[in-house]
């Protein structure tokens, strides 16, 4: 789980900004969303809101632009520039990330900053359950824990200034770092973005997991009550909805998840494929949510996108009780916000083309009797964050 993650010089973004997912607010409201790992109480959701171009969605693209970067880099050639996108006006400036994350009992502090030709530092430290070095690294100048500076010393040989001496460790196969790689692996992208024929839907050939996906839709009222998998080859065009991922599959065979819907005294199967946007977006949540059940990040963009507003409740009330999953997600929904306790809440703001987080937990250390309705505060421009409309 990630406990904090840091970006500076990208986007909006022109200082440090940080998403810290640590319990900070004293409430009693939402005990349901906190995990304790290794004596730290770490929150399983976190929501960002604010108005549209506050920066929700460019704290997302840091986060896996760093991913990236580091699988990656390793790939890179001389001839090819850095994903360098710094604030405007600051392009001499090296952009840095940083990031604190819990796997398997593990923790792991990480951190480089770089411009768009080079790295200019790098460095990572573990606790097992003491903090450790494992390398730090000033241009290409490197230190090495006493314990892994013999598996480490060559690898530096082979590192040149355009490429993570991280991404050079992927390739290895040193034990303290492949936790590291599988978490990083675990952090998971958006899905409001549908290729809606590529999944197969093999999880729901366990019959205990088959019985929880139709409860969770069944508790969303979506009046299935069972389902199954047919093999199908696609042979028709019949709308334009995911009209690419149509191309892409066109002619082949796919695995097509039949939904049994309920009406009156019958049984209707229908298609996943010919299913509302909204209703298959929730569905390949809920199926995702049950396949990640274990040290998974699950990253959504405005997760109302197509979806009521009480299915989203719903599902966010269902990851809250994941222990082992975490959510971080972007809206523009007020009422999700009354779910959530204070220190859930990222409030983004931009001023002057520059980008910050209002955090809200801080605004209710002054106002005591701000305990619930966080919705409603937003909504009437009183935390911040709120569109400024003139007629």
């Amino acid at each position: 789980m990630i406990i904090k993650y840091k970006v500076k010089n990208f986007g909006s973004f022109k200082e440090s900004v940080e998403l810290n997912l640590e319990k900070k607010s004293k409430e009693s409201k939402g005990q349901e969303f906190i995990v304790e790992k290794n004596r730290i109480s770490i929150l399983n959701c976190l929501a960002l809101i604010g108005v549209n171009g506050s920066g929700k969605t460019t704290m997302l693209n840091s986060l896996f632009t760093m991913k990236d970067m580091i699988l990656t880099s390793q790939n890179f050639l001389s001839c090819v520039e850095l994903p360098y996108n710094p604030f405007i006006g600051e392009k001499d400036k090296p952009t840095e990330f940083e990031i604190f994350f819990e796997f398997d009992n593990m923790k792991y502090e990480y951190k480089f900053s770089y411009t768009q030709q080079k790295i200019i530092d790098e460095s990572c430290y573990v606790y097992n359950p003491q903090r450790k070095k494992i390398f730090v690294r000033r241009g290409q100048k490197f230190e090495f824990g006493r314990e892994y500076s013999k598996y480490l010393k060559p690898i530096r040989i082979i590192t040149p200034a355009y490429v993570l001496f991280m991404s050079r460790l992927s390739q290895t196969n040193l034990e303290i770092i492949k936790p590291f790689f599988k978490f990083l692996k675990n952090i998971r992208g958006s899905f409001n973005v549908l290729d809606i024929y590529n999944e197969t839907w093999e999880l729901l050939k366990n019959k205990k997991i088959k019985e929880k996906f139709v409860e969770c839709l069944n508790k969303a009222d979506m009046s299935i009550e069972d389902c199954f998998i047919e093999r199908k080859k696609v042979i028709s065009l019949p709308d334009s909805r995911n009209i690419d991922s149509k191309i892409n599959y066109f002619g082949k065979e796919i695995s097509d998840l039949i939904l049994v819907h309920k009406h009156k005294k019958k049984r209707l199967p229908v298609s996943f494929l010919v299913e509302a946007k909204g209703t298959q977006i929730f569905i390949q949540v809920i199926y995702n949510l049950l396949l990640n059940d274990k040290n998974t990040v699950l990253i959504f963009d405005e997760i109302e996108n197509s979806l009521n507003i009480e299915i989203v409740i719903h599902m966010i009330k269902i990851f809250s009780k994941q222990k082992n999953l975490q959510l971080i997600f972007t809206t523009h929904q007020p009422d999700i916000l009354n779910e959530l306790r204070s220190d859930q809440i990222k409030i983004f703001e931009k001023h002057d083309s520059i980008s910050s987080i209002i955090e809200l937990h801080e605004i209710t250390k002054t106002e005591p009797n701000m305990r619930k309705n966080y919705g409603t505060y937003y909504r009437e421009g009183v935390l911040g964050g709120w569109p400024k409309i003139i007629d």
